[in-house]
């Protein structure tokens, strides 16, 4: 066994000194090519610079830089190796005090602790994303982060101000390179949970954020805003989902609206009117909110079907099925819509083209 051991220890050291031969001959080449007719000077003889013309010493320098940039710049196979499995232990190391971290999350953590926790893990998924060699770790991170997202609210905790959570979290949520992170919906549901955790003490702060972000988003800024945050908003049963509900359907339906923005609000909308905690906390704004909302749809229904895109169909389609089903849409609202549609199957829209 031992002897086996040595054996394949030789072998290493062999391929080892191989390639490190191998790497100095290539230098070796690499440098004879920059020299040029120069390099077959007998190597006791002195190369006279000056009689080098201008031109080749140029051409020389330059391809003098890369062939050491190449001699420098190589390891040999022991070195890489090695690198490879520090790097292996480095991993496995962080793995495991992720499993810790994993344990502990699932069981009740502190306010305090999840306003640590949440920030300290997105900071490394940041920097680690972009490196497939960390994917084991990235996956875990989210892996981690999906649990958190879906925790019991702890205590209230007098001394911890979730508000920061939530505007680190909404800004990390408005980076223009969120949606290359390949973190889909779980920060807007990070912010969700942030969100119910801020109502007993920082409600108003949190309003505040959402309603500068709303600004913003409709803003002229040029910055990437995540919609998402508002579908998330106004999903939760607090004031503030009024506020950002009335301003997102103003908005939507305004005439010099982007269609992007009409898509998006009408998702936002839908995700208010599914909001039966606030119908229930706040019945009287709702419900007049929930009219203003469907009499802005159903004046222009067979004008909107008509010159919707596909997105803006399916959400007006889901916003329809919502109303239905909650029994809002009185008698005459039913016939409005019925004769919408109808004249939406016998229109030219090309969305029916493949349906005859």
């Amino acid at each position: 066994g031992s002897e086996d051991e040595n054996d394949d220890e030789d072998s290493d050291d062999e391929e080892s000194e191989e390639d490190e031969e191998g790497d100095n001959a290539e230098a070796k080449s690499k440098i004879e090519t920059a020299l040029g007719e120069h390099a077959g000077a007998e190597e006791e003889s002195d190369i006279d610079m000056d009689d080098i013309p201008d031109e080749d010493m140029k051409k020389l320098d330059e391809k003098l830089v890369l062939a050491f940039k190449a001699l420098g710049g190589r390891k040999s196979a022991s070195e890489k190796k090695r690198e490879r499995m520090d790097h292996l232990a480095k991993q496995h190391f962080k793995l495991r005090v992720l499993d810790l971290v994993d344990v502990y999350v699932q069981h009740s953590p502190s306010l305090q602790n999840i306003c640590i926790i949440i920030p300290s893990l997105l900071e490394r998924y940041e920097k680690l994303y972009v490196h497939k060699k960390e994917a084991p770790l990235c996956a875990r991170l989210k892996s981690i982060l999906n649990k958190m997202s879906h925790l019991k609210l702890p205590e209230p905790d007098t001394n911890t101000d979730t508000s920061k959570l939530l505007e680190y979290l909404i800004g990390f949520c408005c980076n223009k390179a969120y949606h290359a992170m390949n973190l889909e919906h779980l920060v807007p549901r990070l912010c969700v949970l942030t969100l119910r955790l801020s109502l007993d003490q920082h409600s108003a702060a949190a309003e505040q954020l959402y309603l500068k972000t709303l600004e913003n988003y409709y803003g002229n800024t040029g910055g990437f805003v995540n919609y998402e945050l508002f579908v998330g908003g106004v999903s939760v049963a607090w004031n503030g989902a009024l506020k950002l509900a009335k301003e997102v359907a103003e908005k939507t339906f305004s005439d010099n609206v982007k269609p992007y923005h009409r898509t998006q609000g009408l998702s936002i909308l839908r995700s208010f009117l599914q909001n039966k905690k606030l119908q229930a906390q706040d019945t009287t704004e709702y419900n007049k909110l929930t009219k203003k909302v469907l009499k802005k749809i159903l004046s222009n229904l067979t004008d909107s079907l008509a010159k919707s895109k596909p997105n803006q169909l399916i959400e007006l389609f889901d916003i329809l099925k919502v109303v239905k089903q909650q029994g809002i849409l009185s008698e005459a609202d039913v016939n409005t819509t019925k004769s919408a549609l109808e004249a939406f199957v016998q229109s030219e829209s090309k969305f029916l083209k493949n349906q005859r």
